[in-house]
């Protein structure tokens, strides 16, 4: 799914939980539903800007004509779904910030620091990676117990090729939206 999807749906999911929270429990910290936000797209921003800057280097001096190379680049990786499109450190960063045991290993460095910023943590970093399992095929196929299981998740879709699925995520995010919006009025 596209960064604004995960982002979405996190602000989705976190406020639908932070509505209905208690007072004083973990998730009506005010910091929940932002942080939610930012940790739903954080996995694939965290392995993205890496790619992002080794590309750019391989072009120093940066100029815009460069810049436009580097998109040109990663558009062209993209519309690949072969092994080797990635080079090995970015793919391993990304199984290691798209598995499960990232997830639990953060939970547990969180929670004695803040309780509020580990809930956030496994729900925003959680849903992306619930929500990535079914949409990556190929390379970027889910691997949730990476580095232990190397083995991929079989998606079923994928996201970027698909425009019925995108027309469908974004029909049901304006529909939770809405739904939400409706709830939080009364």
């Amino acid at each position: 799914m596209d960064t604004f999807g995960h982002c979405a749906w996190g602000y989705i999911f976190a406020q639908t939980l932070a509505a209905a929270a208690p007072v004083g429990s973990t998730i009506s910290d005010p910091a929940f539903v932002p942080l939610t936000c930012a940790f739903s797209i954080a996995p694939d921003v965290c392995a993205d800007i890496p790619l992002v800057f080794s590309l750019v280097a391989r072009q120093c001096p940066v100029r815009s004509d460069r810049l436009s190379w580097v998109v040109r680049e990663l558009r062209q990786r993209l519309s690949r779904d072969r092994s080797g499109a990635f080079p090995d450190w970015f793919m391993t960063l990304y199984f290691l910030l798209h598995s499960a045991l990232f997830v639990l290993a953060g939970a547990c460095v969180l929670w004695p620091i803040r309780s509020s910023v580990a809930a956030a943590f496994v729900l925003g970093w959680g849903a992306h990676l619930v929500i990535d399992a079914p949409t990556h095929r190929g390379e970027f196929a889910m691997r949730p117990l990476y580095p232990i299981l190397l083995r991929p998740f079989p998606g079923l879709v994928v996201w970027h090729r698909s425009k019925l699925f995108n027309w469908a995520n974004y029909a049901l995010l304006m529909a939770a939206y809405a739904a939400l919006s409706r709830s939080l009025l009364r």
